[in-house]
């Protein structure tokens, strides 16, 4: 019996063994609904060791353990990879990330625009927030605030 425990556990399931008091790391203890005892599940993806379904106790390398929510994050100017359970960094000028498709939180003096990338709008353009995109200045303004404010004229 205690070599088909050390398997069963191995594989994360303890069916039929009421009984099962520990499980190996990376899986936590867990009733069973509509069984009598208990299994091994998985922790969540993010976590290394964990108590439930929700609370880490330990973080993959690189990662930081949020202890008021007993989660692990990543450092600022990276997110978790759900593939590789590591940290990766965001797009170039992006502080705050969900993948690294998806910037939430531009460095200073760069702007999300609507795909969320960090953008800068060159000469003569300006930013325009409601629609997260880079408009063109009137004519002969060489920098404006919208597309009927002018700042400073071109010379």
């Amino acid at each position: 019996m205690k070599n088909s425990l050390v398997l069963l556990l191995t594989i994360g399931r303890a069916e039929n063994l009421p009984n099962v008091l520990s499980c190996q790391k990376g899986t936590y203890l867990a009733k069973v609904v509509g069984q009598s005892g208990r299994s091994c599940v998985e922790c969540p993806w993010y976590c290394h060791e964990c108590t439930d379904g929700s609370s880490c106790t330990r973080c993959f390398e690189g990662s930081i353990f949020s202890s008021p929510t007993n989660y692990c994050k990543c450092p600022a100017g990276q997110y978790m990879s759900a593939y590789s359970q590591k940290c990766k960094s965001c797009r170039h000028n992006c502080q705050k990330c969900s993948d690294y498709q998806t910037c939430t939180k531009c460095e200073d003096s760069f702007d999300l625009d609507y795909t969320g990338r960090c953008i800068t709008c060159g000469p003569a353009k300006y930013f325009y927030k409601a629609y997260k995109f880079c408009g063109h200045c009137p004519k002969n303004c060489e920098t404006c605030r919208s597309d009927d404010k002018c700042l400073a004229c071109e010379d």
